[in-house]
């Protein structure tokens, strides 16, 4: 997959049509210097890996690897063949590391698990995709993207691998996951924004945000969003 705008790969040209540019871990495109990245990873040929005990044992382990490496995650959702995750991190090496040793494990265990589906030396992931998230609305209404991203599943009575709105809707939310760093960026708390996204569609979110950080300038978002 080469460089691609996030619009021709989440197929959403109305909303993103502006939005920032994604390298892959394949061509060496990628914006290293952010602190917050939308990462996208997609199973190859678009084939269904992520059974509901693959995804489960992929959220835990990115948990874990997260909270060891001091990454912090915002968003998540896991698709039958395809996932969504956006990071605050340190640095981009940080993160590019978390994901090759989560997409590592996770192969490894689909093999192990599902070795009659899987063939010997058969891929399983395209290359990563990052995005930096560099601006306020922006992040904000990608979280809206993501909390509907599986829905199609809901829409046709299929179960959604995971989606990390579960724990915002049980206000049960869990490390790495961090409360503050809603109230923080967005001076609401993740179930203000989880209602947000629940009730209202993505215009409305969209026009929302643009309203709520009107008066956010480009200086305030390379504050926050740009390594030095």
């Amino acid at each position: 997959m080469d460089t691609l705008s996030i619009s021709s790969f989440l197929k959403d040209e109305q909303y993103f049509a502006e939005a920032p540019r994604a390298g892959t871990s394949g061509n060496g495109r990628i914006d290293k210097t952010g602190t917050c990245y939308h990462v996208m990873t997609r199973s190859w040929s678009k084939e269904n890996i992520f059974y509901i005990d693959v995804a489960s044992y992929r959220h835990n382990l990115m948990c874990n690897l997260c909270a060891k490496m001091g990454i912090v995650i915002f968003f998540s959702c896991t698709n039958p063949n395809h996932a969504h995750e956006v990071f605050l991190t340190p640095d981009w090496n940080t993160l590019s590391e978390m994901v090759r040793i989560l997409n590592t494990n996770v192969s490894k265990f689909i093999r192990g698990t599902y070795e009659n589906k899987v063939k010997k030396g058969k891929r399983l992931f395209e290359d990563t995709a990052y995005c930096a998230v560099k601006d306020i609305v922006y992040l904000f209404f990608l979280g809206k993207y993501i909390h509907d991203n599986p829905l199609y599943l809901k829409a046709a009575g299929k179960k959604i691998p995971h989606t990390c709105f579960w724990m915002f809707e049980s206000e049960r939310l869990k490390e790495p996951y961090r409360e503050n760093a809603y109230t923080n960026l967005f001076g609401m708390t993740y179930t203000e924004l989880y209602e947000i996204y629940k009730s209202r569609t993505k215009k409305e979110v969209l026009e929302f945000a643009r309203n709520r950080f009107r008066d956010w300038t480009e200086e305030m978002n390379r504050r926050i969003f740009s390594n030095p």
